[in-house]
């Protein structure tokens, strides 16, 4: 091999290199490429037309809920899933009927000022009432990591 052949295959290592290097730095520098979340595509810009109550008065402001009403035997229902435009963070919402383990539904991520208002439950529910436990996940924007937690119950009325 030459000495001109051999110079361009270490050209043509170093290259690769620097390639794979900067993505791994573009991936370290841009979190939200890396979260456990995604943005919800169901989200949209939402203000209420109160202002909801929220379990906290500082901090990360979490909505409560009062009954909520599902018809029976569909899975294609409308409930508003709200991050306040007050948070700093993107909140992901995961519903559970009762005390199961397995939610009926989670969201992608939802910026501060937006609500998904339509939602498709894992399955149909039948007619009764049960207690919805809304899990929320906060995560911090810049980073991707997650912050505390919280859980709301209410009750939900299927009919």
């Amino acid at each position: 091999m030459t000495m001109k052949k051999h110079i361009l295959i270490c050209v043509g290592i170093v290259m690769v290199l620097l390639v794979g290097a900067t993505g791994v730095l573009w991936g370290m520098s841009h979190p939200m490429q890396n979260t456990a979340y995604a943005a919800d595509p169901n989200a949209q810009a939402w203000s209420p037309s109160a202002e909801l109550a929220t379990q906290e008065s500082t901090g990360i402001h979490i909505p409560g809920y009062g009954e909520i009403f599902f018809p029976e035997g569909e899975q294609d229902v409308s409930i508003t899933l709200y991050n306040p435009q007050k948070n700093d963070c993107i909140l992901v919402y995961s519903l559970y009927l009762n005390d199961e383990t397995e939610p009926i539904y989670t969201s992608g991520g939802i910026e501060p000022g937006k609500a998904v208002q339509q939602i498709s439950l894992s399955h149909a529910l039948e007619a009764g009432e049960y207690t919805l436990k809304l899990h929320i996940t906060p995560y911090d924007p810049q980073t991707g990591s997650m912050l505390n937690q919280a859980d709301v119950s209410a009750p939900l009325l299927v009919g």
